[in-house]
């Protein structure tokens, strides 16, 4: 049985996946330019301060990397919605007895329309 708070959840997946993938792009946007910075101080003046600023964009990096990665484990409503109705389905005995009940059913509607030759 799905309560409402995991049908809020639910509903939410997908917002929370571009929410995660934002945060992402900017992290690694936001490591670019501490990179940029951090490598131009170190070339053109030799600076600790260079150095300081290329070790902040590594971490920006690792965060942004991790992020990104994170993302892809996040499923989309609809695979949410898969991954929560799907065992249910298959795994309820109605539906297991139901392709023998189509079977029956078939069966006789094809004798009812066989011709008989009397």
């Amino acid at each position: 049985m799905i309560t409402e708070t995991e049908m809020y959840w639910l509903t939410r997946l997908t917002s929370l996946k571009e929410g995660v993938a934002g945060i992402g792009v900017g992290v690694m946007i936001l490591f670019g330019i501490l990179a940029f910075l951090g490598f131009m101080g170190w070339v053109m003046e030799q600076s600790e301060y260079g150095k300081k600023w290329l070790k902040i964009s590594l971490l920006f990096f690792v965060l942004g990397g991790l992020i990104v990665f994170s993302n892809i484990f996040i499923p989309t409503t609809k695979e949410m919605c898969a991954i929560k109705a799907i065992p249910v389905i298959v795994n309820n005995e109605q539906v297991q007895e139901l392709p023998n009940k189509v079977v029956e059913l078939a069966n006789d509607w094809i004798d009812e329309l066989k011709p008989n030759k009397e």
